[in-house]
């Protein structure tokens, strides 16, 4: 199919218009949906999707009385001995069993003990990362481990957690994720990963022969998701160094606003454009080893002890604000301000970001740009985002992607060159 195919084919879907209200949340409510349709087509699903021709769990029979009288049961929604659940502990997508019951206090009702043995995470408009996986991996294991009476805990291999992933972008590629237990050991989990192409084929080869009213939503679903994924394989949605940055990043694309999917785009172009980024930053011999993909659990050196910042470090990530996508990359200098450098628009941003302090921020600002003179001439206030986000801009005219991603990473290097006089801008 091409662009003009893919655009008319969303088009006409009902379901596509139906994911519009929530594009992140959409494909996960669906596959769950597809769980009540018929749970043993939705086994062949996740058969499909995974690679397993049978999951260790899905015969055996819970050994616990789900309900009162019934006895022990198979798993099976029926039985309500297991759930599919979307976003449980921040899991787009995930199965738990029913394995135990807490144990009642001051006489108060005993509540069911689960334990995840399948997650999917879904990535629709931001490109996944080897550290957030990882991050997915070992929360979902040490709730798993966590189920268990202590020391108890069954045999990883053969009655662990399933992982998935689902993504429009076909170019990336993980390692596997490296789990440490509580014991001190390590375990390594592979994730499947699948895109939306797939996805469709798998859902359509087990739902093939289903009769009711939902054969027409789910024919329409894969078509939908068929056109999204070659729309996103376009030469107009994928993102080269090569590319002027006005037409690829910056100019409307009308198809996709009347669509009402400018803003996937949009984000994935911001994506795309930073993964180049990244491979700059990891060719630099200055700022190698020092770059990580930014949340907020890193904002500090002890997350639980909240007492100093994470200095030294160029976070990166991109964002959507103020109705635009945005590629941003920061220092956290000391435990004043930070840099930012940040793309959006035709806009390149210079920032200096104060944390929140109920000093005199006038005078913090006023210190801290004219020091910034060494590495950035004639900075000083410009514009704002709120009391404590200052920054200057370049009008981004007749460049390269591969230009203004060069003019990044040479305000970054200035940025680590100049650092111990940064720091004591106060």
């Amino acid at each position: 199919m091409d662009k003009k195919e893919c655009i008319q084919t969303l088009h006409n879907s009902i379901t596509f218009q139906m994911s519009l209200g929530s594009k992140e949340l959409f494909h996960t409510n669906f596959l769950q949906w597809l769980s009540n349709v018929d749970w043993n087509r939705f086994l062949s699903l996740l058969h499909s999707l995974t690679g397993e021709n049978e999951f260790w769990w899905e015969k055996q029979i819970c050994n616990v009385e789900a309900i009162p009288g019934n006895g022990p049961k198979p798993f099976h929604p029926d039985n309500e001995n297991i759930e599919v659940r979307r976003e449980h502990n921040n899991y787009d997508l995930s199965i738990y069993i029913l394995v135990g019951y807490s144990k009642p206090r001051n006489e108060g009702e005993a509540r069911k003990k689960w334990r995840p043995v399948l997650i999917l995470e879904n990535k629709v408009k931001s490109m996944p990362y080897q550290e957030q996986l990882d991050g997915y991996a070992q929360k979902a294991y040490d709730e798993w481990e966590g189920s268990h009476p202590k020391g108890q805990a069954k045999d990883w291999a053969t009655e662990g957690i399933t992982f998935v992933l689902l993504s429009l972008f076909d170019e990336v590629n993980f390692n596997p994720s490296h789990i440490t237990t509580i014991s001190g050991g390590n375990i390594s989990v592979t994730w499947t990963k699948r895109n939306y192409s797939e996805v469709s084929s798998c859902i359509h080869d087990s739902f093939k022969g289903l009769t009711g009213r939902g054969t027409c939503i789910i024919d329409d679903y894969c078509t939908f998701l068929k056109a999204l994924h070659n729309l996103s394989q376009s030469d107009d949605w994928n993102v080269s160094s090569k590319d002027n940055y006005y037409d690829k990043m910056i100019k409307p694309a009308e198809e996709e606003v009347h669509l009402r999917i400018a803003d996937i785009r949009e984000k994935i172009h911001h994506e795309r454009m930073l993964k180049i980024l990244i491979d700059k930053l990891q060719t630099s011999t200055i700022l190698k080893g020092r770059c990580e993909h930014w949340n907020k659990e890193k904002e500090f050196k002890d997350p639980k002890g909240k007492k100093h910042y994470n200095t030294g470090v160029v976070f990166y990530e991109t964002d959507f604000s103020r109705g635009r996508g945005a590629t941003q990359v920061f220092v956290i200098v000391n435990d004043v301000y930070r840099l930012m450098i940040q793309l959006q628009n035709n806009q390149y941003r210079r920032c200096v970001i104060l944390h929140p302090t109920e000093e005199d921020i006038d005078n913090k600002f006023k210190k801290i740009c004219d020091g910034l003179n060494k590495i950035w001439s004639g900075y000083a206030r410009g514009k704002s985002f709120g009391k404590f986000f200052n920054y200057q801009y370049i009008t981004i005219t007749d460049k390269t992607v591969n230009d203004i991603l060069d003019d990044v990473v040479c305000d970054l290097k200035a940025i680590f060159s100049n650092m111990e006089h940064l720091k004591n801008l106060r």
